[in-house]
């Protein structure tokens, strides 16, 4: 799971954040884009219509450079996702997903990902996603190979590379 990424950030618009531990996401949220930020991963901000992003994650990614916002209009953002990936050729393939509705728009958008680019890598932050996202039995639909990661285990990789370049 080292190296070049793109995070894909789904549907952190405050209008979907009214619950308990919205908090506690988005400063999670806001924690993975500085390292994502840090390792100059592109990041996808995908927004459910044009409502936009929540402040917070909007002030985590002011003025960086490789930023895209795209709006779906179903709760399968797979097909932008993809499209945007092909405006920005250069970035990873190799995607890190968070957000919220893991059962919904989340793992639809992972799914509509893998279906429209089949070369694509996923893995999903099961711990930056609200209501957790469907595992094993709660999948219904066909085969998915999504890898499921946590902030924890993405901090000790990227602070253990970063340790080893500072060396």
């Amino acid at each position: 799971m080292t190296g070049d990424r793109t995070l894909v950030v789904v549907d952190m618009q405050s209008h979907f954040l009214q619950f308990d531990s919205a908090k506690t996401l988005i400063n999670s949220i806001c924690e993975l884009i500085q390292i994502a930020r840090h390792q100059k991963w592109g990041i996808i901000l995908v927004k459910f219509g044009s409502g936009p992003v929540a402040p917070a994650i909007k002030a985590a990614t002011c003025g960086y450079h490789r930023l895209e916002e795209v709006e779906k209009y179903s709760m399968d953002g797979g097909e932008n996702v993809v499209s945007c990936l092909g405006w920005n050729w250069s970035w990873s393939r190799n995607l890190l997903v968070c957000g919220v509705y893991g059962d919904a728009c989340v793992y639809f958008t992972v799914g509509g990902i893998a279906e429209r680019d089949p070369s694509v890598e996923i893995s999903v932050v099961s711990d930056l996603v609200h209501p957790s996202y469907p595992t094993g039995e709660d999948i219904e639909t066909g085969e998915r190979e999504e890898q499921l990661v946590s902030l924890d285990t993405i901090k000790c990789l990227y602070e253990s590379i970063h340790s080893r370049v500072s060396q």
